[in-house]
């Protein structure tokens, strides 16, 4: 996570939270690139700018080199290049977790948020662990509290739970 200017090599990454959002702890998740001679190669991250903030958790390589990326957010990131449209929100006053996927050649292929309902009991879901099954399937693990959507399927617990979730 950062919010500040990042350079590796000849390579650059500049912030997109917002300042406001920044002077108060918020930081973006990143994932530097290296090629297979150990040369940084570039940067995936998303688009912060309008009000979001996130945490990454974990970093999966999928069976065709995907990069699945975990963690927690607040606000609404857009995953992918200018209009694409892949588009996270969490205006609630907690944190959510999330998972997206990133392909090489393809750039940002989805990303998917879970979603928590407000009722003042300290409710969240964050997302921390990721693994690939051999048929392509995603498998997500976290900890959660609260009625949470994780998908289609909602969850209810009372006190801090963990799950695990399948996505495809």
């Amino acid at each position: 996570e950062y919010y500040s200017t990042l350079t590796y090599g000849t390579h650059t990454l500049d912030p997109t939270v917002p300042a406001i959002l920044a002077n108060q702890g918020a930081v973006e998740f990143y994932v530097a690139l290296l090629d297979e001679t150990g040369a940084w190669n570039g940067f995936v991250s998303a688009d912060h700018s309008n009000g979001g903030y996130s945490y990454l958790t974990d970093v999966t390589i999928g069976a065709y080199e995907e990069i699945i990326v975990t963690g927690y957010f607040g606000g609404e990131i857009t995953f992918g290049p200018q209009g694409s449209n892949i588009v996270i929100s969490n205006f609630a006053p907690h944190l959510e977790g999330f998972v997206a996927v990133h392909d090489p050649f393809q750039g940002w292929l989805w990303a998917k948020n879970f979603s928590t309902l407000v009722n003042g009991t300290g409710e969240f879901s964050q997302a921390t662990h990721s693994g690939v099954h051999p048929s392509g399937d995603i498998f997500v693990s976290g900890v959660f509290s609260g009625e949470t959507d994780f998908g289609g399927y909602s969850i209810n617990a009372t006190s801090q739970d963990v799950f695990v979730a399948m996505l495809d």
